[in-house]
């Protein structure tokens, strides 16, 4: 069975985010190459997406997922815009074997965590400056 390569045009995410991939899936090797193009022009409004690849038999009948892969970049203004990342997975070779057709997934996929992180430090920097903070008020230096 021959290779099959998937190229659509650069998807638009809105605000300015873009995202673009060319995929083959070797259905001999029973394997996924991919290049994922990711760029902002948002002066200040970095992002992260996410693509995943679904793969079709011949009845048009989704039998298979590739894991996601998240790919981020920053504002344009500042640190990098635009950037292109290889990446590459083995496939069920029974996936592959009845793969006739694939679609790629172009999506945000934001850093929950990023957020989390924010959090815990600000808790912890709450927590270094209560004691200082109890002394200028019993100074009166501070309501």
């Amino acid at each position: 069975m021959p290779d099959i390569r998937e190229h659509p045009p650069r998807a638009d995410l809105g605000a300015g985010h873009f995202m673009e991939t060319d995929a083959t899936l070797h259905t001999e090797r029973a394997h996924l190459d991919a290049t994922t193009t990711t760029q902002t022009v948002t002066w200040m409004g970095g992002f992260t997406g996410g693509v995943s690849i679904l793969f079709f038999d011949a009845n048009e009948v989704a039998i298979g997922q590739s894991w996601q892969h998240t790919f981020g970049v920053d504002g344009s203004w500042f640190g990098n815009k635009k950037r292109t990342d290889y990446w590459a997975e083995d496939i069920d070779p029974g996936v592959a074997g009845r793969t006739t057709r694939m679609l790629i997934l172009h999506y945000w996929a934001p850093r929950w965590n990023a957020i989390n992180n924010i959090v815990a430090h600000a808790v912890q920097v709450g927590q270094t400056a209560a004691p200082l903070l109890q002394q200028l008020k019993d100074l009166k230096l501070i309501p």
